[in-house]
């Protein structure tokens, strides 16, 4: 009974964002460009996140989701929320939004901005990496200081 509850209160606010999106022969809304407005800086980063996954590490079948899939992963986050301690709202936010994200890249194909976007983001990425192997073999190549000499008598 709790899990039917949950699917409908699930199906019913889904239902309303993708309603409110979709005309009446199922196709998107031409003036429409995302699933909901994001206002915080969590929930932007969340369905951007959502979007990433969706469009670069998605496997075919996960591109396509069932309500009791939708359902179980709201459980998740549900039963992984009292883990979150101090900043449990903003964790709220970014994994909502993260499955908004998800799920908006069924509606809303990958954009050329979103794709130069993450691309940066790569190079920045490889850029970071590379100056920590740097930073870390300079390390492991400097000489030692002078160690001590202690002598213990027995």
């Amino acid at each position: 009974q709790h899990q039917e509850a949950t699917r409908d209160f699930v199906g019913f606010h889904l239902g309303s964002i993708h309603g409110a999106v979709l005309t009446a022969k199922g196709t998107c809304r031409p003036d429409v460009a995302t699933l909901t407005l994001l206002e915080s800086r969590d929930a932007r980063r969340g369905y951007h996140a959502g979007r990433r996954w969706f469009f670069e590490e998605a496997e075919p079948h996960e591109r396509r989701w069932t309500d009791d899939y939708i359902v179980e992963r709201w459980h998740e986050l549900a039963l992984d929320a009292p883990d979150w301690h101090e900043d449990a709202e903003s964790v709220w936010q970014y994994s909502l939004a993260c499955l908004m994200g998800e799920l908006s890249g069924c509606l809303f194909p990958l954009t050329p901005k979103e794709q130069a976007r993450w691309e940066r983001e790569r190079q920045e990425g490889r850029a970071w990496l590379a100056w920590r192997d740097a930073q870390d073999t300079r390390r492991a190549t400097e000489p030692l200081g002078a160690v001590p000499v202690v002598e213990y008598s027995v």
